[in-house]
C-alpha cells in the first residue's frame, strides 16, 4: 500500500507471520492516540455505489460484536480506491508460529485453544455470524487465551475481499461442501457447521502436527479434503485421550449433519473431555498400564477404545466360548478310558 494515512489512521508497519504478503497493517489513530490493525482491500476504480454501501453496512453490523476471544472491529472506511477495517490489535504470537516452531502442541495446550474458540464460535454464531475462516494464522494467543482475528460477515461474496487464490493449506482446512471447482469457494455453503469442521482441523493440526488432508496438488489436496477421512488424532498422537480423540474425528466428518448439532455442543463435549482427562487416562497410559475396555463403563465406549488400540470389537459370546479352560488330561487318565477298561 503505497499511501500512509487512511482517514485518520497513520500507517506504520506491516502485521502477520509473513508480512510480504500480508494485507494488514499496523495503524495509530491520528485523534485517538490509539494502536490498531487495518485490513486494506484493494477495488478498481474503489468500488460501485452499491459494493460501498454493502461494505459499510458490514462494518456497522461487526462494531456491536464484543467477545474476549474475538478481536473487536472498530469500523471502516475509503480512501480513494482503497477500503479498509480496522480492528482491535492483539499482541501476542499467532497459533500458526507456535505449531511451526513447535511441529506440535500438546493436547493439553490445544484443548484450552478449543475451548476458547468454541465458546467464541457459540457468541458468533448466535448473532448470525459465521467466522469462515479458522485458521491458525488468524488465531493469536493473548496470553493464556486464544483470540480470533479477522472477523466478516461475508468473508466470500463481499466485492471487498482478498484476491489471492486459496493455498494448499487453506484448502485442506475447509469443510467439503464448500469446496467448489479446482478449490474455489461455494459461498452459499459457508455455515456455522463448515465453521465446526475448521475448527476440528486446526485442533487435527495442532495435535499431530499434519493436517487432515494431503497431497502432490491442490486439486488432489481438494479431492481428498471431499472424499478421504484422515487417520485418527490418538493413532498418530497417543496420549491423546479418546474422548477427544472421538471429538475431533465427529468434526471432521464429510456431512455436515454427522458433525455436531453447533457449537454449544462442541463447547460442552471439550468440557467433558477435560473433565475426564483429570484422570490422566490418555491412550498411551491406557495402553502401558495394560488397558481393558472393562476400565470405561460405557459398552460403546469400550468397543471405541478397543478399535482404536487395534484390537477390534469384542464378541461377548464368542469371547465367553473362549475363555473355557480345555481339558489338558491325558487320553489314558479320562475317565471314558478307565471305565470301558
Amino acid at each position: 500500500m503505497p499511501r500512509s494515512r487512511l482517514g485518520h489512521l497513520a500507517i506504520e508497519s506491516k502485521l502477520g507471520d509473513h508480512p510480504s504478503t500480508s494485507s494488514v497493517w499496523r495503524a495509530v489513530h491520528v485523534q485517538l492516540k490509539k494502536s490498531v490493525a487495518v485490513k486494506v482491500f484493494a477495488a478498481p476504480f474503489g468500488g460501485t455505489p452499491e459494493a460501498r454501501k454493502q461494505f459499510a453496512e458490514e462494518w456497522e453490523r461487526l462494531k456491536p460484536l464484543s467477545h474476549p476471544c474475538v478481536a473487536k472491529c472498530y469500523g471502516g472506511g475509503f480512501e480513494e480506491t482503497d477500503a479498509y477495517l480496522a480492528y482491535e490489535l492483539i499482541e501476542g504470537e499467532t497459533l500458526s508460529s507456535q505449531i511451526e516452531r513447535a511441529g506440535r502442541l500438546s493436547w493439553e495446550n490445544a484443548l484450552e485453544i478449543g475451548q476458547g474458540l468454541a465458546e467464541a464460535l457459540e457468541y458468533l454464531h448466535a448473532q448470525g455470524v459465521v467466522h469462515g475462516a479458522i485458521e491458525p494464522d488468524k488465531i493469536v494467543i493473548a496470553g493464556f487465551s486464544p483470540v480470533l482475528l479477522d472477523l466478516r460477515t461475508d468473508r466470500f461474496g463481499s466485492p471487498f475481499r482478498t484476491s489471492r487464490p486459496p493455498s494448499p493449506d487453506q484448502i485442506a482446512r475447509m469443510a467439503p461442501e464448500i469446496l467448489g471447482a479446482n478449490g474455489s469457494y461455494t459461498a452459499n455453503q459457508v455455515t456455522p457447521s463448515g465453521d465446526l469442521y475448521s475448527l476440528g482441523a486446526l485442533l487435527y493440526h495442532a495435535i499431530t502436527g499434519r493436517l487432515p488432508a494431503d497431497g502432490d496438488n491442490i486439486e488432489q489436496i481438494r479431492q481428498n479434503t471431499i472424499h478421504t477421512v484422515p487417520p485418527s488424532t490418538a493413532s498418530i498422537v497417543m496420549q491423546c485421550p479418546v474422548w477427544f480423540d472421538k471429538l475431533i474425528m465427529q468434526l471432521l466428518e464429510k456431512a455436515p449433519t454427522s458433525r455436531p448439532p453447533n457449537a454449544t455442543a462442541v463447547k460442552l463435549a471439550l468440557a467433558e473431555v477435560r473433565k475426564r482427562a483429570l484422570s490422566r487416562t490418555g491412550v498411551a497410559e491406557h495402553v502401558s498400564s495394560g488397558f481393558s475396555p472393562l476400565q470405561v463403563t460405557n459398552q460403546r465406549e469400550k468397543d471405541e477404545a478397543r478399535t482404536l488400540l487395534g484390537r477390534g470389537v469384542v464378541d461377548l459370546e464368542a469371547a465367553e466360548e473362549e475363555d473355557e479352560i480345555p481339558d489338558a488330561t491325558v487320553w489314558h487318565d479320562q475317565p471314558w478310558f478307565l471305565l470301558g477298561g
